[in-house]
């Protein structure tokens, strides 16, 4: 055993224990490593914005990026923003939708998409180097390639929301972790801790990443430095509670309900069981960690070394799963699962690097034949892999990115019905891609849905049954998938409406299967 551990070790040593003279050999070979990373980039980008995915806005893209060009009114001409966004949003919502805005400004939605594709570059370079960091060159490229081949991945690496910038922070500030963690007793603490406070204000639930990585910094470093590595993992622990808590009392405290609402006392909106969840995490992400399972059991059996950072490694890339099944969320279950493969990935290519490891030279071969042997067969290994993998991680994807309605039919029938009453009141059920779409066609304080509406001193049912009686709106599509948007469409079928008639029925096709239509009522006397 321990041989075999020594033989690795010395084949493929890492990068924090390569001498400055071997150092100095192996830059003047040609490493692919670049090259290869490239390639995985550009496959990124070619499957997070290729043809046939939705053309359309999905709910959370329109609002967050709606309500990004209402922050930059905001903070560059002082406009107000008609809603409170931190009350309701799961990020700040200063951070996200604003890049998102300016990505929407420069290249419409497409554009704003483009920003998260991005920052899915930055997450797959940062996996790289967690896993060449921790186990070498192999290792990190088998690692970049399976999470870039994961359907989740590629899902919001196209979505114009905050999920992969949350992640891209976490990576980054993870490989920087572990790379101080390892060489220096992480006196780069500071920056570490700055990266992932900031990644719990674009997303509120990266904060359950905040203690794992720190403990993954102090099992990467435990053999050199031990204790030193505990206090400076600890302090920047403190750190990142202290940059949070500074900024909610000073510059940022209208987020904290936001905060209470969707993290620290969120309710389940989309309620379902552990099995249910259980085959959902499986249909995702199951093989990508059956495989992380596997590289942790070659590891630690094989590589004594690394056998503290690999389990640590393994428990986080499961702790957001663990955490969401735990509260029974469904809820974007579907984008959350890609989180823990960041870190489930390292630990797959680890096995490839020990395995191809194992390749020796034999009769006296020139070790530059044998090198190159072991590239053969970690190559072989990781295209066997991808062959499986990509197919199902693009069906995967695909299933998500069709899984809302194209509403382009819908917009245009909204355009000419607003277009002859322009400055009446729209009433729309979950209208956040309508608005965006819509967004110079109505004033944002023109807007109204069917989650909470205001009208005079009434909330609720009341609210809207004087709204409607009085004839406040001039357009109104419903769905009837909400509460009260099923109450408003009861009402307008009744007796009771004398205002309203019924101007369309819009199909709403999902799956490439008719689920319904969207009914748009207009007040009497507009066609």
């Amino acid at each position: 055993m321990s041989t075999m551990t020594e033989s690795i070790e010395r084949s493929w040593i890492t990068p924090t224990e390569i001498t400055a003279a071997t150092g100095a050999h192996r830059a003047r070979r040609f490493d692919p490593s670049a090259l290869l990373l490239a390639a995985i980039a550009a496959f990124q980008v070619v499957m997070a914005m290729r043809p046939g995915y939705a053309k359309t806005a999905f709910e959370d893209e329109g609002l967050y990026v709606y309500m990004g060009h209402e922050m930059i009114a905001h903070l560059v001409h002082g406009f107000s923003v008609p809603t409170s966004p931190g009350s309701y949003f799961s990020g700040a919502p200063g951070l996200y939708p604003v890049l998102g805005a300016l990505g929407d400004s420069v290249g419409g939605l497409a554009g704003a998409r483009f920003v998260s594709t991005i920052f899915a570059i930055v997450a797959m370079v940062s996996v790289w180097g967690i896993g060449r960091e921790l186990y070498g060159r192999v290792a990190g490229l088998t690692a970049a390639a399976l999470f870039a081949a994961c359907g989740p991945v590629i899902f919001i690496s196209h979505l114009a929301t905050h999920d992969m910038t949350m992640l891209a922070l976490v990576t980054v500030a993870t490989w920087l972790g572990i790379r101080g963690a390892r060489r220096d007793g992480m006196m780069l603490v500071w920056l570490v801790s700055g990266l992932l406070a900031l990644a719990f204000f674009v997303k509120y639930a990266g904060i359950i990443y905040v203690p794992l990585v720190f403990a993954v910094c102090i099992a990467a470093g435990w053999g050199r430095f031990r204790w030193l590595i505990v206090r400076q993992a600890l302090a920047g622990l403190a750190l990142v509670l202290t940059l949070i808590f500074a900024a909610l009392v000073t510059v940022a405290h209208s987020l904290v309900p936001g905060i209470e609402q969707t993290t620290l006392a969120r309710s389940s909106m989309d309620p379902q069981s552990t099995s249910e969840m259980l085959g959902s995490a499986w249909q995702w992400v199951g093989p990508w960690y059956l495989l992380g399972t596997i590289g942790a059991i070659v590891t630690v059996i094989l590589w004594r070394g690394r056998r503290l950072v690999t389990l640590a490694l393994l428990v986080t890339s499961a702790a957001g799963i663990v955490e969401q099944i735990r509260m029974h969320e469904g809820t974007s279950f579907n984008k959350h699962v890609a989180f823990g493969v960041a870190f489930a990935a390292p630990v797959a290519g680890a096995a490839v690097q020990v395995l191809a490891g194992r390749l020796r030279v034999r009769g006296g071969w020139p070790r530059r034949l044998a090198r190159g042997g072991r590239w053969a067969l970690a190559a072989a290994l990781v295209a066997a892999t991808l062959l499986v993998l990509v197919p199902r991680g693009e069906r995967s994807a695909m299933a998500s990115l069709t899984a809302w309605p194209d509403d382009t039919r819908l917009v245009n029938t909204l355009r000419g019905t607003i277009a002859k009453n322009p400055d009446a009141p729209v009433l729309g059920e979950k209208p956040a891609p309508e608005r965006y779409a819509l967004g110079s066609a109505v004033q944002p304080t023109d807007w109204a849905d069917t989650y909470y509406f205001p009208y005079g001193a009434k909330t609720g049912r009341a609210a809207y049954r004087d709204a409607l009686r009085d004839g406040y709106f001039g357009t109104i599509y419903l769905s009837i998938t909400t509460d009260y948007g099923a109450y408003v469409h009861g009402w307008l079928r009744s007796h009771a409406n004398t205002q309203y008639h019924l101007a369309g029925k819009v199909p709403r096709v999902r799956y490439g299967k008719l689920e319904g239509y969207w009914l748009v009522y207009t007040r009497q006397g507009q066609s």
